[in-house]
């Protein structure tokens, strides 16, 4: 409520009726561009370094972008495990200068019905009368840290082992993409799973990954986790859990 009496839906008509508003003069202040803010209600993280940004998302697959300038970049985390492990942070935990996600995926082996079902469909039969005989969990955590120019990505987990894993990064289509041994425009829709260090490049940025690791290439159609955004190039690092695993990105 404004000091004059009125509310905001009636702002327009106010105005209308009272001249003296219009000398109201309001100081403009620029927008900030380096800050850190934790928005804990809303399970946001974002930093910003001049032309360069950093956003950490709670209950997103899509839970780090990375920005500079034109160029962006999403990160996604996932595991071929009971059709269960794409990786979505519960909570986003603050340690000293680091950031930590953490999720952590169940799966069972079913012995067979003790009794025949009423159904021959696979997915009509009441499974709850299945007894458990094995239970198994993967627990998949992700320690984000600042550095210059840049963040560290720290990738672990813990549990079933042998599991294929994948780390996706879907950078802004159209722009150069080099690697130690090639280089090609990224169209919205490729892919390509890759070893050692890939850049992005435009006309006036260029976002540097590194060091990239690739044990295996299921990774587009890995059962349990999404497709790849058809609107980005996407790239996989890949392998087999349990992992700890370190990335880089850096941004000139």
């Amino acid at each position: 409520r404004h000091k004059y009496g009125f509310t905001l839906p009636n702002v327009l008509a106010e105005y209308m009726l009272n001249p003296e508003l219009r000398k109201i003069e309001i100081e403009e202040e620029p927008l900030p561009t380096n800050y850190e803010k934790v928005y804990r209600n809303s399970g946001i993280v974002r930093i910003r370094r001049d032309n360069r940004s950093l956003t950490l998302l709670n209950n997103n697959s899509k839970f780090l972008f990375f920005h500079l300038g034109e160029l962006r970049c999403y990160l996604k985390f996932g595991a071929s495990f009971f059709g269960a492990a794409q990786f979505q942070a519960e909570e986003i935990k603050k340690d000293g200068d680091r950031y930590i996600l953490e999720s952590t995926a169940h799966g069972n082996y079913f012995l067979p019905f003790e009794y025949p079902p009423e159904t021959s469909d696979w997915h009509e039969m009441d499974h709850s009368q299945r007894e458990i005989v094995t239970e198994l969990e993967l627990n998949m955590k992700v320690i984000i840290e600042e550095i210059e120019d840049g963040v560290k990505l720290r990738f672990k987990t813990a549990g079933c082992d042998r599991v294929p894993v994948k780390i996706e990064l879907g950078f802004s289509p159209g722009n150069l993409i080099k690697g130690e041994n090639f280089m090609l425009t990224g169209e919205a829709g490729q892919s390509i799973v890759q070893s050692g260090a890939v850049e992005v490049k435009n006309r006036n940025e260029s976002i540097k990954v590194e060091s990239g690791f690739a044990k295996h290439n299921y990774a587009s159609n890995m059962r349990g986790t999404e497709a790849p955004g058809e609107n980005r190039f996407t790239v996989y690092f890949t392998d087999y859990t349990n992992i700890d695993r370190e990335l880089t990105m850096k941004g000139k």
